[in-house]
Order: structure tokens, then sequence, then C-alpha cells
């Protein structure tokens, strides 16, 4: 994903339903607070480790993932949407 760089003030993102396989150019986004990631083809959670401390709602529902140990890293206390993967 490019452009999105420079929103460093975002604080919410919805790329559902965009056919993403990777996660990637996210890592500016530091004051993303909701980020939903639904209805993808991702199959791994990466590249998100600057979000981990912003991030209170995270959306990866109906994707292919099917390790999810590490959500609640990116996304502790807040609320995680994981529903529809390969678990």
């Amino acid at each position: 994903m490019t452009g999105l760089d420079e929103l460093v003030h975002l604080q919410w993102l919805d790329l559902s339903f965009n056919n993403i396989e990777v996660i990637s150019g996210l890592e500016k986004l530091i004051n993303l607070k909701d980020l939903s990631l639904a209805n993808n083809r991702l199959k791994a959670i990466a590249n998100l480790e600057s979000l981990s401390g912003s991030l209170q709602v995270f959306s990866l529902a109906n994707n292919f993932i099917d390790d999810l140990k590490t959500v609640s890293f990116f996304c502790p206390g807040g609320h995680s949407l994981v529903r529809d993967n390969n678990l």
C-alpha cells in the first residue's frame, strides 16, 4: 500500500475488500486507533509493530489467517475481530 506515509494523524482506516495479500505501508500511522483489513487475502499478520500501542479496534475477519497468536500484541485491551479465518 502506498501513499499513506504522510497521514501520520490518521485515526481510522478501512482497507476492507481490497484483495490485500501482504500488509505494508502502514508503519508510520502511529496514531491509528481503528484498522479494518477484513475481507482480504491475508495469510499472516506482519509489519504492524509500530501500531501496537495505538490500535483499539483491529478487524481481520474473513481472511486466510491460520495463526492469531500476535493479534493481542497489536491490539492489547481493545477489540479484535477475527471471525471466519482458517483457524
